[in-house]
C-alpha cells in the first residue's frame, strides 16, 4: 500500500466472486492481479482507469479495467470499495447502469434507524430523495445482516472461492466475524456460536493474521482434540493463505503429546487399557455392584469418570476428587461413590503399569506430556494457537498447550468452540486455567452455513435433550439467526433397514456434480465401511472422512459423527435412526446430553439438505423433529 493512501476496506460480494469462477485463466489471473492492484495502490491507479457509470444516478458505481475486454463493476465510497461484478465489457457495463445497493438496503431494513429512514424516502415525494442521505457503504459493510452477501477480500479468497466447491463456504468471512478476527490481538480469547455461525473460518484468518506479522523462526499452532480436524484446518489455510502455510503446524493435540513424550513411554493402547479396566470392575464384584446397582453407575460411565474428569482434569490426589466441582456432569456423586470411584482408578492406573506390557490411555498421554514439558521446558515455543473444537479438549490438554505457548496462559492463544456441541464427558473454567478473556470473547449469533429450516430442527432437538445445557431455544440461548433458507429436513420411514439403505442409494447419481459435497454419517466404522462397500457397489465413489483433508476431492464422504466435528455438507443423509437411537440409559442425563449432542452435530453439518430415516420405529429423538420435518406418506416406503 502507497504511503499516502488511505487503507481500503476491501470487499467482494457473491455474485463477484461467482464472476471471477466463471472467467477465463488468463482474464481469472488478470482479476486476482487487479485486486492486487486495488489492495496495494488504491482504486486511483492509473492502468485501472477507474471512471463512474454514465447512466447510473448513484455516482458510487464505477467501472474498472481488468484488460482491453474485462471489466470491474465497483461501489466506492471514501475508504470502502465493494467488487460487485466482473466480465465482458459490454454485459458488465449494461449490470452496472442498472445497479443499485437495494439488495444489501434491504437487508439492513431491520436496524431501527435505516427502517426508519427507507420509510421516510418511501412516504417522501421523489424530489424528496435528492435532499435524503442515503445508506453509506461503511454501513453496510458493518452490518450483520449482509454478513452472506460480502466477504473482506484479503489474500486467499478470491484463490479459493474459485474452486467452486463446498469447502468455499469454509473461508468466507463476514464483517462481524471480521471484527472478531481484528479483536482478539493480543492475549487469550475466546469464539463462541452454534453450529454454522463461523467460528473456524474466524480462527482461520485469526492464524493468517497472525502468522503474517510474525518473525522468521516464529510459528502459529492450529490444533483440536480431533484427530482429522488439523489435517482439514491445513487444506483450508493452504487455500486461504498459500503463502503462510510454512509459518503454521497443523497437529492434534494428542499428535504434539506424542511428539513430546518421545520414546519410553509405555504403549498407547486405548483398547488394551479399557479391557484391563473392565478387569479391575471385575475383580471386586462386591465394590461394582455398589457402584452399578447402588449408585446406577454403568461400567462406560465410570471410565469416563475415570478418563475424562479425574485424568483429565489432572488429579493426582484422593482429597481432589472428593472436593472437585464436575463441571459439565450432571449427576451428582456423594463422597462415598466417589471414594470408591478413586478406589477403582487406583486400581486401573496399577493395572495399566502391571506386568511386561504396560499401557497407558490418551487421556495418561497428556497428563505425562505435560509432566514431561514442566520438567524441562520446550526450547521453541509457538507465537500464537488457535484452538479449534476446544470444549472437547481435557483441562489437561489446555494446560499442555499453554506450556507451548509463548508467554503461557498471557500469550496469544483462540480458543473456539460450543458447549452444546461439547461429545466427550468432563469440563472445566478457563479461569481456573489462569485464563482471562473478558474483553475478547466474542459470541458469534448468526448462522451462515445452514438453512433456517435445518436450524429449526437442530435447536428442536437441543431444547429435547437440555435447555440447560443448549438454551431454551435449542442453540446455547443466543440471539441467534440465519441468513439463508431452504426446504425442510425429510424424515423417511422403512419397513426394513434394507428398504431404507436402498433408498439412499438411489437418491446419489454419480453423474451429478453436486455429489461430491455429500455426505452419510452414521455412529461406528464398522458402519462406515459397510455404506462405502454399498455405495461401490452401485458405482458410487465414496472418500472416509478420516482421509478427507479439507480439499476438494471426489465422491461422497462418509464417515462417523465423531469425525465430523468441524466439516460441512451440501446434502446430508442420517441414516439408522430408529428405536436403537441413542445407545444409552435413558435414565442418565449425563449420556442422554452426550448422545443428544452426537446427533446435534452430526444434523447441524448438513448446508443444504438433511436427510433422516429409520427402519420399523422411529428414535425418541425424531419425536422431537416431527413438527419441524417434512414426513410426508409419500416420501415414506422405497423409492
Amino acid at each position: 500500500m502507497n504511503a499516502f493512501l488511505q487503507p481500503l476496506e476491501l470487499k467482494a460480494s457473491r455474485g463477484f466472486l461467482e464472476d471471477a469462477r466463471r472467467l477465463p485463466g488468463p482474464q481469472a489471473a488478470g482479476l486476482r492481479a487487479t485486486v492486487r492492484r486495488i489492495a496495494e495502490q488504491g482504486i486511483g491507479y492509473p492502468s485501472l482507469r477507474t471512471r463512474p457509470i454514465e447512466r447510473n444516478p448513484d455516482r458510487r458505481f464505477r467501472l474498472l479495467d481488468i484488460d482491453e475486454g474485462y471489466r470491474i463493476v465497483a461501489a466506492v465510497e471514501g475508504a470502502q470499495v465493494f467488487l460487485l461484478r466482473a466480465g465482458r465489457h459490454d454485459e458488465t457495463e449494461r449490470w452496472g447502469e442498472q445497479a443499485t445497493l437495494q439488495p444489501y438496503e434491504k437487508r439492513l431494513a431491520v436496524d431501527p434507524v435505516l427502517l426508519a429512514r427507507e420509510r421516510r424516502r418511501a412516504a417522501a415525494p421523489a424530489t424528496a430523495e435528492l435532499f435524503e442521505t442515503p445508506t453509506s457503504l461503511a454501513e453496510i459493510a458493518a452490518s450483520p445482516e449482509v454478513s452472506d452477501l460480502l466477504t473482506d477480500c484479503i489474500d486467499g479468497v478470491l484463490a479459493g472461492w474459485c474452486d467452486g466447491t463446498i469447502e468455499d463456504w469454509m473461508i468466507f468471512l463476514s464483517p462481524v466475524q471480521r471484527r472478531a478476527v481484528d479483536r482478539a490481538v493480543g492475549g487469550p480469547a475466546r469464539v463462541t456460536g452454534g453450529p454454522g455461525t463461523g467460528k473456524t473460518v474466524v480462527g482461520l484468518h485469526r492464524a493468517a493474521a497472525f502468522a503474517r506479522d510474525l518473525e522468521p523462526g516464529r510459528r502459529v499452532l492450529l490444533t483440536s482434540f480431533v484427530r482429522t480436524i488439523p489435517d482439514v484446518l491445513a487444506g483450508l489455510f493452504e487455500r486461504l493463505a498459500p503463502d503462510l502455510v510454512d509459518r503454521c503446524q497443523f497437529r492434534s493435540v494428542h499428535a504434539l503429546a506424542m511428539e513430546v513424550l518421545g520414546e519410553g513411554h509405555p504403549r498407547v493402547d486405548r483398547d488394551a487399557a479399557h479391557k484391563r479396566f473392565l478387569h479391575v470392575l471385575e475383580a471386586k464384584p462386591d465394590r461394582y455392584r455398589q457402584l452399578h446397582v447402588g449408585a446406577r453407575l454403568s461400567a462406560e460411565y465410570l471410565w469416563e469418570e475415570v478418563t475424562r474428569v479425574i485424568e483429565g482434569r489432572g488429579l493426582t490426589r484422593r482429597a481432589e476428587y472428593l472436593a472437585l466441582q464436575r463441571h459439565g456432569r450432571k449427576r451428582p456423586l456423594p463422597t462415598l461413590i466417589r471414594g470408591l470411584i478413586w478406589d477403582v482408578y487406583e486400581d486401573y492406573r496399577r493395572a495399566c503399569d502391571a506386568g511386561d506390557d504396560p499401557v497407558i490411555d490418551w487421556d495418561r498421554v497428556l497428563m505425562l506430556a505435560l509432566d514431561a514439558l514442566r520438567a524441562q521446558p520446550p526450547a521453541r515455543r509457538f507465537a500464537a494457537i488457535v484452538v479449534d473444537e476446544a470444549q472437547d479438549i481435557s483441562e489437561v490438554g489446555i494446560r499442555f498447550l499453554l506450556e507451548l505457548l509463548e508467554d503461557g496462559n498471557r500469550g496469544r492463544i483462540m480458543l473456539i468452540g460450543d458447549a452444546g456441541q461439547r461429545i466427550y464427558p468432563g469440563g472445566y473454567r478457563l479461569a481456573d486455567l489462569g485464563l482471562e478473556i473478558r474483553g475478547r470473547s466474542f459470541p458469534l449469533t448468526v448462522c451462515y452455513r445452514s438453512t433456517d429450516e435445518i436450524m429449526r430442527a437442530v435447536g428442536a432437538l437441543g431444547q429435547y435433550v437440555s435447555t440447560e445445557e443448549f438454551g431454551e431455544d435449542g442453540v446455547r440461548g443466543l440471539a441467534y439467526s440465519t441468513v439463508r433458507s431452504g426446504p425442510r429436513p425429510r424424515l423417511r420411514a422403512f419397513a426394513s433397514a434394507e428398504d431404507e439403505r436402498a433408498w439412499v442409494v438411489s437418491q446419489l447419481d454419480p453423474d451429478d456434480a453436486t455429489l461430491d459435497g455429500t455426505g452419510i454419517l452414521v455412529l461406528s466404522n464398522r458402519l462406515v465401511e459397510e455404506w462405502r462397500a454399498r455405495l461401490e457397489a452401485a458405482g458410487i465413489g465414496s472418500v472416509p472422512l478420516g482421509e478427507y483433508h479439507g480439499r476438494p476431492v471426489p465422491g461422497v464422504k462418509v464417515g462417523t459423527y465423531h469425525r465430523a466435528k468441524g466439516l460441512e455438507f451440501t446434502r446430508l443423509f442420517l441414516p439408522g435412526l430408529d428405536v436403537g437411537y441413542p445407545p444409552c440409559d435413558r435414565d442418565d442425563p449425563d449420556e442422554m446430553i452426550e448422545k443428544g449432542s452426537l446427533l446435534y452435530v452430526a444434523m447441524s453439518r448438513a448446508r443444504d439438505e438433511l436427510f433422516l430415516s429409520y427402519a420399523g420405529a422411529p428414535s425418541m429423538f425424531l419425536e422431537a423433529l416431527r413438527p419441524f420435518v417434512d414426513d410426508t406418506p409419500e416420501g415414506k416406503g422405497t423409492a
